[in-house]
C-alpha cells in the first residue's frame, strides 16, 4: 500500500536549489577490477607467404603480452584476506598462448596462425616430477563444468604457464622437456601428433652455414683465426651449429626437439624440408592444397594454387 497525505501549501524558496545525495556505505564493497596485462603490439609480424598482410588476433592487431610482468602482477595469486581471485589480471587464451609460443621461437607462433599451412599443430611443454593436485584417485575427479569452468580452467593453466615462464630454458627447467609436431595433412598421423620438427624447418632449409641461434656467419674479412670463426655443429645430431657455447646453450629448448628423436624420425624431418621447408615439400598433399573429402566450397584444387586464404581478413 502506498498512502500519500497532503501538505499545506509552502511558500516559494528565495534560496537557489540545492543537489542533495545520499551516501550509502557498502559494508563489503566489491574490489576495484584490476588493470588490463600490458600488451606488446607486432605490427610487423609476417607469414613468410604472405609478406604484405598483417596478421590479427581476436579481430584486433597482432599483439602478445608484454614481458616481464610488472612486480604488481600475480596470474597465481590464489584468495586471501587481501587478495582475491577478481583482483587477478584477467587473461586472454588467445593472447597468452601467441606469448608462450612467441617466447619459445617466433616460427611457433607463425605456424600457429597460419591456418592455410598445417592441419593441426602441436606445442608441449612438460615438467617431469610434478604432483598431480585434485580430488578423487591418483588426483582425478576434478571435473570442470560448462564454458564457465573451461575459461576458469584457461586462467589457471595459462596464468601459471605465464608466471613460470614456461618457455624458458634455466635450471629450474632442467626437467622439462618440449614438443613440437605439424600434422601437414589430414589423416597423415592417426595416432600421434604429426611430424616432430624444429620450427626453423618449416618455411627454410637446414643452414649449417649460420649460427641456428643468432644467424651469424663467419665472416671472411674477419680479423680473428679461422679456428675462432668457425662454426660448431651439435655433436649428437649434426643439424645445428653455434658460434659459441652461449648460443648452443640459450638454443636448447628448441633444439632439443629433433636432437633427442630417434634416427629414422630426424631422417624424415630432414628429408621433408630438404626443398626449402616442410611448406615447400609436396604442395599437392600439404593441408591448404589438398582436396577436401566432400570436395565443398573453397577446397583446393591438388596444387596449392589459386585457393582464397583461410586467415580471416587476408585479402589476397
Amino acid at each position: 500500500m502506498v498512502s500519500h497525505t497532503s501538505q499545506p501549501p509552502q511558500p516559494p524558496s528565495t534560496n537557489p536549489p540545492s543537489h542533495q545525495t545520499n551516501h550509502i556505505m557498502d559494508p563489503d564493497p566489491d574490489p576495484a577490477p584490476s588493470p588490463p596485462l600490458p600488451l606488446l603490439p607486432l605490427p610487423d609480424f609476417r607469414i613468410p607467404h604472405y609478406p604484405t598482410s598483417p596478421l590479427y588476433l581476436n579481430q584486433k592487431p597482432l599483439s602478445i603480452y608484454s614481458l616481464p610482468l610488472p612486480s604488481s602482477f600475480s596470474l597465481t595469486t590464489t584468495t586471501t584476506a587481501t587478495t582475491s581471485i577478481e583482483q587477478r589480471p584477467s587473461i586472454d587464451p588467445a593472447t597468452a598462448i601467441a606469448t608462450i609460443l612467441y617466447n619459445w621461437h617466433p616460427l611457433a607462433l607463425t605456424a600457429f596462425l597460419d591456418l592455410d599451412a598445417w592441419f593441426s599443430l602441436t606445442w608441449s611443454a612438460v615438467t617431469k616430477g610434478q604432483p598431480r593436485t585434485g580430488t578423487g584417485e591418483g588426483g582425478e575427479g576434478r571435473g570442470v563444468g560448462g564454458k564457465a569452468g573451461v575459461d576458469a580452467l584457461a586462467q589457471e593453466v595459462l596464468g601459471l604457464m605465464l608466471e613460470e615462464r614456461i618457455w624458458e630454458n634455466s635450471t629450474k627447467s632442467a626437467r622439462r622437456k618440449w614438443g613440437f609436431s605439424v600434422e601437414y595433412a589430414p589423416g597423415m598421423d592417426t595416432w600421434g601428433d604429426g611430424l616432430v620438427i624444429d620450427p626453423r624447418w618449416l618455411y627454410s632449409p637446414i643452414d649449417l652455414q649460420r649460427c641456428t641461434a643468432c644467424s651469424s656467419s663467419p665472416s671472411p674479412s674477419s680479423p680473428s683465426p679461422p679456428s675462432q670463426q668457425k662454426l660448431q655443429r651439435c655433436g649428437r645430431c649434426g643439424t645445428a651449429s653455434y658460434c659459441n657455447d652461449t648460443c648452443q646453450r640459450s638454443d636448447w629448448k628448441v633444439h632439443s626437439v629433433v636432437c633427442k628423436l630417434g634416427l629414422e624420425e630426424r631422417g624424415t624431418a630432414i628429408k621433408v624440408v630438404e626443398k626449402g621447408g616442410l611448406v615447400r615439400w609436396d604442395e599437392g598433399r600439404l593441408f591448404a592444397g589438398s582436396k577436401g573429402e566432400e570436395g565443398g566450397e573453397g577446397e583446393g584444387d591438388g596444387e596449392g594454387k589459386g585457393e582464397r586464404s583461410m586467415i580471416p581478413w587476408f585479402e589476397g
